[in-house]
Protein backbone atom coordinates (compact mmCIF):
# COMPACT_ATOMS: atom_id res chain seq x y z
CA UNK A 1 0.00 0.00 0.00
CA UNK A 2 2.83 2.32 -0.44
CA UNK A 3 2.36 4.93 -3.04
CA UNK A 4 4.10 8.13 -3.71
CA UNK A 5 5.29 10.64 -1.52
CA UNK A 6 5.39 7.94 1.09
CA UNK A 7 8.55 7.32 2.68
CA UNK A 8 10.09 4.19 4.19
CA UNK A 9 13.03 4.47 6.99
CA UNK A 10 15.97 2.34 7.22
CA UNK A 11 19.60 2.70 8.48
CA UNK A 12 23.15 2.56 6.43
CA UNK A 13 23.95 -0.61 8.54
CA UNK A 14 21.42 -2.96 6.47
CA UNK A 15 21.99 -6.37 4.61
CA UNK A 16 22.73 -5.42 1.05
CA UNK A 17 20.06 -7.89 -0.48
CA UNK A 18 17.86 -6.34 1.51
CA UNK A 19 18.48 -3.09 0.60
CA UNK A 20 18.15 -3.91 -3.11
CA UNK A 21 14.69 -5.22 -2.54
CA UNK A 22 13.27 -1.82 -1.10
CA UNK A 23 15.45 -0.16 -3.29
CA UNK A 24 14.02 -1.85 -6.61
CA UNK A 25 10.35 -1.67 -4.97
CA UNK A 26 10.47 2.05 -4.03
CA UNK A 27 11.53 2.37 -7.70
CA UNK A 28 8.87 0.56 -9.09
CA UNK A 29 5.87 2.62 -6.73
CA UNK A 30 7.30 5.46 -6.27
CA UNK A 31 8.17 5.88 -2.81
CA UNK A 32 11.43 7.06 -0.52
CA UNK A 33 13.23 4.44 1.12
CA UNK A 34 15.38 6.58 3.46
CA UNK A 35 19.17 5.98 5.00
CA UNK A 36 19.89 7.31 8.37
CA UNK A 37 23.20 7.95 8.23
CA UNK A 38 24.39 6.84 11.62
CA UNK A 39 27.80 7.61 12.71
CA UNK A 40 29.69 4.84 13.52
CA UNK A 41 31.38 4.11 16.61
CA UNK A 42 27.94 4.04 17.97
CA UNK A 43 28.99 5.36 21.19
CA UNK A 44 25.39 4.64 22.74
CA UNK A 45 22.07 4.05 22.80
CA UNK A 46 20.84 7.59 22.99
CA UNK A 47 23.16 8.39 20.38
CA UNK A 48 22.05 5.93 18.07
CA UNK A 49 18.14 6.66 19.07
CA UNK A 50 18.71 10.53 18.39
CA UNK A 51 20.33 10.26 15.28
CA UNK A 52 17.81 7.41 13.50
CA UNK A 53 14.65 9.54 14.63
CA UNK A 54 15.79 12.67 13.28
CA UNK A 55 15.28 10.85 9.75
CA UNK A 56 11.55 10.01 10.60
CA UNK A 57 8.71 12.57 8.96
CA UNK A 58 5.51 12.97 8.38
CA UNK A 59 5.47 10.60 5.60
CA UNK A 60 7.36 7.78 6.87
CA UNK A 61 4.93 4.62 7.02
CA UNK A 62 7.28 1.94 7.89
CA UNK A 63 10.80 0.79 9.66
CA UNK A 64 12.74 -1.36 8.14
CA UNK A 65 15.64 -2.27 10.43
CA UNK A 66 17.76 -5.06 11.49
CA UNK A 67 17.57 -6.48 15.10
CA UNK A 68 21.13 -7.54 14.80
CA UNK A 69 23.30 -5.91 12.02
CA UNK A 70 24.68 -8.87 9.51
CA UNK A 71 27.90 -7.05 9.32
CA UNK A 72 29.24 -6.12 12.94
CA UNK A 73 26.70 -7.91 15.02
CA UNK A 74 25.82 -4.78 16.73
CA UNK A 75 22.31 -5.74 18.72
CA UNK A 76 20.12 -2.75 17.64
CA UNK A 77 17.50 -0.88 20.25
CA UNK A 78 14.20 -2.28 18.63
CA UNK A 79 12.53 -2.47 21.68
CA UNK A 80 12.90 1.14 22.01
CA UNK A 81 12.02 1.86 18.31
CA UNK A 82 9.35 -0.48 18.11
CA UNK A 83 7.68 1.65 21.31
CA UNK A 84 8.64 4.87 19.73
CA UNK A 85 7.30 3.94 15.94
CA UNK A 86 4.09 2.87 17.91
CA UNK A 87 3.48 6.18 19.33
CA UNK A 88 4.29 8.12 15.88
CA UNK A 89 1.67 5.78 14.27
CA UNK A 90 4.68 4.26 12.28
CA UNK A 91 4.76 0.27 11.44
CA UNK A 92 7.67 -1.54 12.22
CA UNK A 93 9.46 -4.39 9.94
CA UNK A 94 12.04 -6.18 11.57
CA UNK A 95 14.79 -8.05 10.04
CA UNK A 96 15.70 -10.90 12.42
CA UNK A 97 17.92 -12.85 10.74
CA UNK A 98 20.54 -13.67 13.35
CA UNK A 99 18.64 -13.58 16.05
CA UNK A 100 16.64 -16.71 16.92
CA UNK A 101 19.42 -19.01 19.02
CA UNK A 102 21.57 -15.86 19.70
CA UNK A 103 19.48 -13.87 21.32
CA UNK A 104 16.40 -14.23 23.87
CA UNK A 105 13.21 -13.15 21.54
CA UNK A 106 9.57 -12.64 22.60
CA UNK A 107 7.80 -11.59 20.10
CA UNK A 108 4.53 -10.93 22.06
CA UNK A 109 6.40 -8.57 24.20
CA UNK A 110 8.82 -6.72 21.54
CA UNK A 111 5.33 -6.43 19.73
CA UNK A 112 6.47 -5.30 15.96
CA UNK A 113 4.32 -5.47 12.91
CA UNK A 114 6.12 -8.19 10.98
CA UNK A 115 9.23 -9.84 12.10
CA UNK A 116 11.10 -12.33 9.96
CA UNK A 117 14.40 -14.53 10.96
CA UNK A 118 16.70 -17.45 9.86
CA UNK A 119 16.36 -20.32 11.70
CA UNK A 120 19.84 -22.24 9.73
CA UNK A 121 22.10 -19.65 11.57
CA UNK A 122 22.41 -19.74 15.02
CA UNK A 123 19.62 -22.06 15.54
CA UNK A 124 21.07 -24.31 13.62
CA UNK A 125 18.14 -25.76 11.77
CA UNK A 126 19.13 -26.78 7.53
CA UNK A 127 18.94 -23.80 5.20
CA UNK A 128 15.30 -22.94 4.06
CA UNK A 129 13.94 -23.13 8.14
CA UNK A 130 13.28 -19.06 8.68
CA UNK A 131 9.44 -17.49 9.83
CA UNK A 132 7.86 -14.91 9.05
CA UNK A 133 5.49 -13.03 11.91
CA UNK A 134 2.83 -10.17 10.89
CA UNK A 135 0.54 -9.26 13.35
CA UNK A 136 -2.71 -10.63 12.70
CA UNK A 137 -4.28 -6.95 11.93
CA UNK A 138 -2.02 -6.91 8.93
CA UNK A 139 -2.32 -10.82 7.78
CA UNK A 140 -5.36 -9.97 5.27
CA UNK A 141 -3.52 -7.21 3.62
CA UNK A 142 0.41 -9.83 2.81
CA UNK A 143 -0.32 -11.47 -0.35
CA UNK A 144 2.51 -14.61 -0.74
CA UNK A 145 5.03 -14.07 -4.05
CA UNK A 146 3.90 -17.64 -4.74
CA UNK A 147 0.44 -18.40 -5.40
CA UNK A 148 -0.35 -21.61 -5.61
CA UNK A 149 -2.65 -24.51 -3.59
CA UNK A 150 -4.01 -22.55 -0.36
CA UNK A 151 -4.70 -19.40 -2.24
CA UNK A 152 -7.84 -18.14 -3.72
CA UNK A 153 -10.26 -19.39 -1.09
CA UNK A 154 -12.40 -15.94 -1.65
CA UNK A 155 -12.62 -16.56 -5.81
CA UNK A 156 -15.33 -18.57 -6.46
CA UNK A 157 -14.01 -20.64 -9.14
CA UNK A 158 -10.94 -22.09 -6.96
CA UNK A 159 -13.03 -22.16 -3.51
CA UNK A 160 -13.89 -25.53 -3.42
CA UNK A 161 -10.13 -26.65 -4.28
CA UNK A 162 -8.05 -24.41 -1.82
CA UNK A 163 -6.06 -26.38 0.49
CA UNK A 164 -7.37 -25.07 3.60
CA UNK A 165 -5.84 -26.86 6.11
CA UNK A 166 -5.57 -23.94 9.00
CA UNK A 167 -8.94 -21.69 10.30
CA UNK A 168 -5.80 -18.69 9.04
CA UNK A 169 -6.52 -17.65 5.46
CA UNK A 170 -2.41 -16.09 6.13
CA UNK A 171 -1.18 -19.66 7.08
CA UNK A 172 -2.88 -21.62 4.15
CA UNK A 173 -1.29 -18.86 1.45
CA UNK A 174 2.40 -18.92 2.75
CA UNK A 175 2.55 -22.77 4.23
CA UNK A 176 0.49 -24.55 0.84
CA UNK A 177 2.62 -23.75 -2.08
CA UNK A 178 2.89 -26.69 -3.78
CA UNK A 179 5.57 -29.41 -4.10
CA UNK A 180 8.01 -28.35 -1.85
CA UNK A 181 10.73 -30.21 0.18
CA UNK A 182 9.72 -29.79 4.03
CA UNK A 183 12.65 -31.68 5.62
CA UNK A 184 14.35 -28.23 6.87
CA UNK A 185 10.54 -27.16 8.52
CA UNK A 186 10.45 -30.11 10.42
CA UNK A 187 13.68 -29.82 11.93
CA UNK A 188 12.71 -26.66 13.70
CA UNK A 189 10.79 -28.30 17.07
CA UNK A 190 14.06 -30.46 17.58
CA UNK A 191 16.44 -28.21 17.32
CA UNK A 192 14.75 -25.89 19.52
CA UNK A 193 14.08 -28.70 22.02
CA UNK A 194 17.99 -29.09 21.59
CA UNK A 195 19.00 -25.75 22.91
CA UNK A 196 16.16 -26.40 26.05
CA UNK A 197 18.29 -29.39 26.59
CA UNK A 198 20.92 -28.33 26.73
CA UNK A 199 20.56 -24.71 28.41
CA UNK A 200 21.51 -22.47 25.53
CA UNK A 201 20.94 -19.62 27.22
CA UNK A 202 24.05 -20.39 29.98
CA UNK A 203 26.17 -21.07 26.68
CA UNK A 204 25.32 -17.99 24.99
CA UNK A 205 26.22 -16.19 28.40
CA UNK A 206 29.65 -18.20 28.02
Amino acid sequence: NLQSGDEVLTTNLEYGSCDRMWTYDANQKGYQYIHAQLTLPVINKEMFLNEFWSCATERTRYIFISQITSGTGMILPIPEIVAEAKKRGIQTIIDGAHVPGHISLDIKELDPDYYTGALHKWLCCPKGASFLYVKQDHQDGIQPLVKSWGWGEEIPEFKASTQLHSPSRFINVFQWQGTQDMAAYFTVPEAIQFQKDYDWNTVRQS
